[in-house]
């Protein structure tokens, strides 16, 4: 054979092995090298409040598509740094509900599918008091934190004072409970138990009222004349003390007292002003006093006011001091004549 023949030989063998083995490769269309990138159908309950972002971002993730494909409704309550959502759905063509839960972690918000018991949040223990309470109180409605314990510094156990409310022919019954709560790294924080009822620590509250006017009276200067006095306690001990400056002046002021810090003068969203109350007829000492009586009479989850004013529901009548203590489904007030004696009295449940 001539050297060109076992040249072109040789070549023609090649071809051959190389296509051989191209026909070996399976042949790739565009259609199968394009990744399918739709997103599965989103519920219409879902809005774009970024609460709901976080859900839907979270049960994409964990791969739960058809919680996001059938939600019918999504309820949601809302504290400043922690929310509870429940959402009803369909599964498997049967009515399901799951319960998540958001925290605000670094001014954003982040959803869990499962209660995370490893933060410290008070959040974490009502929603642990409420699962408690549930077995036990066929209507409850609520497990609330009676006062500061579960702000204890012990890293492994707390004995935490609770209030877990049900209602009854719409009327609220309050059962006080005290929860023992340990954690452990697998648990995260969990109730072991219950202990005595504890009672929450007595403490003189303002008893520095008449320290705490006269430091807004040197604020003002002049004269002012108080036409209503408010004293609160939400986390802090504030006064709003609005006055005018002469008798029959409509032009009313404000200032706050916030833990000593003064703010103002600001006008006042007062309406029309009763006559001034005399100041040298006020004994500041009462507001202790009515705190305490307050104390005793409101129920445990009511935030409570001490206020000075004049009637003006008939007419402008004499002063008087009035405690107010509300919550979301509770309202009392109690009227005090000028020494501090209770006139009246008017609660309310809805």
């Amino acid at each position: 054979m001539s050297r060109n023949m076992k040249r072109w030989f040789t070549w023609s063998l090649g071809l051959v092995v190389a296509f051989g083995s191209i026909g070996q490769v399976p042949v790739t269309t565009a259609s199968d090298t394009v990744m399918d990138t739709k997103v599965p159908a989103l519920s219409y309950a879902f809005n774009d409040s970024p609460e709901h972002k976080a859900i839907v971002k979270m049960l994409r993730d964990t791969g739960e598509d058809q919680l996001l494909e059938t939600a019918n409704s999504v309820a949601m309550s809302k504290g400043k740094d922690f929310a509870y959502m429940n959402i009803s759905y369909s599964r498997h063509d049967e009515p399901a509900e799951a319960e998540l839960f958001l925290f605000k972690e670094d001014d954003a918000w982040v959803a869990y599918r499962e209660l995370p018991t490893q933060k410290d949040h008070s959040a974490i223990f009502s929603t642990l008091a409420r699962r408690y309470c549930m077995p036990r109180y066929k209507y409850l409605q609520s497990a609330s934190l009676i006062d500061d314990t579960w702000q204890s510094k012990n890293p492994q156990k707390r004995v935490i004072n609770i209030v877990c409310s049900e209602l009854i022919n719409n009327q609220w019954k309050n059962h006080r409970l005290t929860f023992v709560f340990e954690y452990d790294d697998e648990q995260g924080w969990h109730i072991t138990g219950e202990s005595d009822t504890r009672q929450p620590s007595v403490k003189v509250i303002w008893g520095n009222a008449r320290e705490a006017v006269e430091q807004i009276l040197q604020f003002i200067g002049s004269n002012p004349k108080p036409v209503f006095i408010m004293f609160g306690t939400t986390g802090q001990n504030f006064i709003q003390f609005h006055y005018v400056t002469e008798n029959g002046s409509k032009d009313i002021q404000t200032v706050e007292w916030l833990n000593g810090k003064l703010r103002g003068p600001k006008a006042s969203r007062l309406a029309r002003p009763c006559p001034p109350i005399p100041l040298e007829e006020l004994n500041f000492d009462l507001v202790s006093i009515i705190f305490e009586d307050m104390g005793k009479k409101a129920k445990p989850e009511d935030m409570i006011n001490v206020n000075m004013s004049r009637r003006f529901a008939n007419g402008c009548q004499e002063p008087m001091w009035q405690g107010i203590a509300t919550s979301a489904n509770h309202s009392l007030t109690v009227t005090y004549s000028i020494d501090g004696r209770q006139t009246d009295i008017k609660e309310y449940s809805f």
